[in-house]
């Protein structure tokens, strides 16, 4: 019997599918990662993860990834490009915040970022009425 308690894999259609590790599991893994390598690896490979979980539609966690490496730029292009899908997706508090987290990261030149999380703060407010 195969258990799958650290690592699960997740089949899809047409794909590789991808895999999910315990919580746990990762925060060591990540840990021993840090210790591997120096700062600017570390980054590097966090943009790369990020690429990666864009390209498999997993746009919130590539954009929590690129926040992780201090990649704000970054992670504001990619929500000014999904920023509609989420939108439509209802997905407005999960838009409001990743645009919140990028504004804070301290980056200039936040204008689509802004201007998302703007209306997805103003959507919230209606629907909350």
């Amino acid at each position: 019997m195969r258990r799958q308690v650290f690592v699960q894999r997740h089949a899809q259609r047409g794909a590789a599918g991808w895999y999910r590790i315990h919580p746990l599991f990762r925060e060591f893994l990540c840990e021993l990662l840090t210790r591997m390598l120096d700062a600017d690896a570390y980054r590097a490979h966090l943009q790369q993860l990020a690429q990666g979980c864009a390209r498999a539609g997993q746009v919130e966690r590539a954009i929590e990834l690129l926040l992780e490496a201090r990649s704000a730029r970054l992670a504001g292009e990619l929500l000014a490009r999904h920023a509609v899908d989420l939108w439509r997706a209802g997905r407005v508090r999960q838009l409001a915040s990743l645009a919140r987290q990028i504004r804070e990261a301290e980056e200039p030149e936040t204008g689509w970022v802004d201007f998302w999380e703007g209306m997805a703060l103003s959507s919230h407010d209606e629907s909350s009425s």
